[in-house]
């Protein structure tokens, strides 16, 4: 479905837990005179929004969760093996080869790659069907390949 595209994730701000739903960025405040933005600088809430069931009858609800900007990831708009969604900063290991990769945005290529070790920049589709999911570049660290 075309709207998954949307999705992402993000680590909630305090409760270090990870939230998935909508990415947007709001203002805390709005001043009404630019020399008050000067003086006061405006924070920018990175927020995660998820819809809330409510009772029969009354409209649901959508809430908002701030999440640390540095741990936003979209959706990738595929899954790994085991039908788990991949998202950018995930870590996969390919169970044909043994290679662990992680993925990211390339605007080079307009799209997400999965790099790694020995492989050059691959587009994600060629790997997730061989791939599972072993974790992510922010709780992962030690599954994260490095450049020399």
């Amino acid at each position: 479905m075309r709207d998954m595209f949307a999705l992402a994730r993000g680590k909630h701000i305090s409760r270090k837990e990870w939230l998935h739903g909508y990415y947007c960025q709001m203002q805390e405040t709005t001043y009404a005179f630019q020399e008050d933005y000067n003086k006061f600088p405006v924070k920018t809430l990175h927020l995660i929004a998820q819809d809330s069931m409510t009772d029969w009858g009354l409209p649901n609800k959508l809430q908002l969760y701030e999440v640390d900007p540095e741990t936003v990831g979209l959706y990738t708009g595929k899954e790994d093996r085991n039908a788990k969604r991949i998202y950018e900063g995930d870590v996969l290991r390919n169970d044909l080869t043994g290679e662990i990769v992680s993925v990211w945005w390339d605007g080079q290529h307009c799209g997400f790659v999965c790099r790694g070790g020995e492989v050059s920049p691959v587009q994600i589709g060629s790997l997730n069907e061989h791939s599972t999911i072993i974790g992510n570049i922010f709780d992962n660290q030690d599954l994260v390949w490095k450049e020399e």
